[in-house]
């Protein structure tokens, strides 16, 4: 009867060892995972770091450019004013034949 005993005990050990190994590859798969995630997590924060450097680079082109359409419209009123008040000024003179 002892010896029945001191088998069952040896089994429920067994099974105790058996499931506390089952755990430890859980507790290593989940860790691996988390390990992943945390990598994936560093990748978004890049990309988003990135993303939004790149769109304030880009707003500021646009502000630029902005400028220059502004100042290109402002060249070309002034440039239309030039061109009304020569040819009010080139009205005045007339041109004859001479023979």
């Amino acid at each position: 009867m002892l010896t029945k005993l001191f088998a069952d005990i040896h089994d429920a050990t067994k099974k105790v060892t058996e499931q506390i190994q089952d755990i430890s590859s859980a507790t290593q798969e989940i860790s691996a995972g988390t390990e992943e995630m945390t990598a994936t997590t560093e990748n978004l924060k890049s990309t988003a770091a990135a993303a939004a450097a790149n769109s304030a680079k880009v707003s500021e082109h646009v502000e630029s450019q902005k400028a220059t359409v502004v100042s290109t419209s402002d060249a070309a009123n002034q440039l239309s004013t030039m061109a009304e008040q020569l040819q009010e000024l080139i009205s005045h003179f007339h041109v004859r034949k001479v023979d």
